[in-house]
């Protein structure tokens, strides 16, 4: 295994896209980067429009390692990339985001090493399709029992702990990045973070591209299946989704599990949503798209729930 870090970086279809400038800039920004060894390994899902001819030139070059074949999604071919990967340290970047910092992947290493942390984290810049860039809020790890509150891109990992974790999970085609990060949380994982931002993201990602009734259904049952070790229903996992906040006790179970390095924080995010859900108590006007409910001293006076269709990709 190499000292350096491998980046995994997937592609599909890239012409058709209209983004292989954007690809050209990704894999730039990660050979002018001043750590070395750096391994860059791209997954591409037998594209069929050209783009395997692209990387095969980059490939040549000696900037690449390069396979290309039918995969299952995204997060099987960040799996891929995972299990070729040779560097001591793994992060995964789109094709179409880029270091804008040449020393960014060796400070993410330095941090890792000064800490004695599992996973690095820090701000991002992010792009809007007119290349306009704006600093991205920094890392709120003590939100991730919520929502994914820390950016991807911005995450450096040992290889062997992101195997040892098992990898992405192919339950979830949208959010499985978010579903490792509770079980790497759980599992005691320390992380760290930077202060300053050194990658850039473009704001039309998968996500974005999802519509958010789908984004909700996987999110209820990714919260399901990480959280029911810890005696959660579907009730305690709809109080996350609505309030923000985490029921005292499995809220305690939680707790437990984490680095201690970080029950605190948790424990105080989780005091200050209480405050929150305990003024929406008060009154509560919300429409989603899953539920309108209209509630005022705790008391009801209108609750509509529009069943959440579970697509089959998201049961076990």
């Amino acid at each position: 295994m190499l000292s350096g870090v491998t980046v995994i970086t997937v592609t599909r279809d890239i012409f058709r896209a209209g983004r292989e400038a954007m690809l050209e800039q990704c894999l730039r920004s990660v050979q002018e980067q001043s750590l070395r060894p750096v391994e860059h390994i791209v997954v591409d899902g037998a594209s069929a429009d050209g783009t395997t001819a692209l990387l095969e030139m980059y490939r040549r070059r000696g900037w690449i390692r390069l396979v290309s074949e039918p995969d299952r999604g995204v997060y099987d071919a960040m799996n891929k990339g995972l299990a070729l990967a040779q560097g001591r340290y793994a992060a995964f970047l789109n094709s179409d985001d880029f270091y804008h910092d040449r020393t960014w992947l060796a400070r993410s290493v330095q941090a890792l090493e000064a800490s004695g942390a599992a996973c690095s984290s820090a701000p991002v810049l992010c792009m809007d399709e007119a290349d306009r860039s704006r600093l991205d809020l920094a890392p709120r790890w003590a939100d991730m029992f919520c929502s994914m509150s820390v950016n991807h891109q911005s995450l450096l990992m040992p290889t062997e702990v992101l195997r040892r974790l098992g990898g992405f999970s192919l339950r979830f085609p949208v959010q499985a990045d978010w579903e490792l990060l509770l079980r790497f949380l759980l599992s005691g994982g320390r992380y760290a973070v930077l202060t300053d931002a050194g990658c850039t993201y473009r704001e039309f990602g998968l996500s974005a591209r999802t519509p958010r009734r789908e984004l909700l259904a996987e999110r209820m049952a990714i919260l399901e299946q990480v959280l029911r070790p810890l005696g959660a229903d579907a009730d305690d996992c709809r109080s996350i989704c609505d309030f923000g906040h985490v029921p005292g006790p499995l809220a305690r179970g939680i707790e437990e599990r984490l680095h201690p390095a970080h029950r605190a924080a948790f424990a105080e995010r989780n005091r200050q949503t209480a405050r929150r859900k305990a003024r929406r108590w008060c009154w509560t006007y919300s429409h989603r798209p899953d539920r309108a409910v209209l509630r005022v001293l705790g008391v009801t006076l209108w609750d509509r729930r529009f069943p959440l269709s579970m697509p089959e990709k998201f049961q076990s």
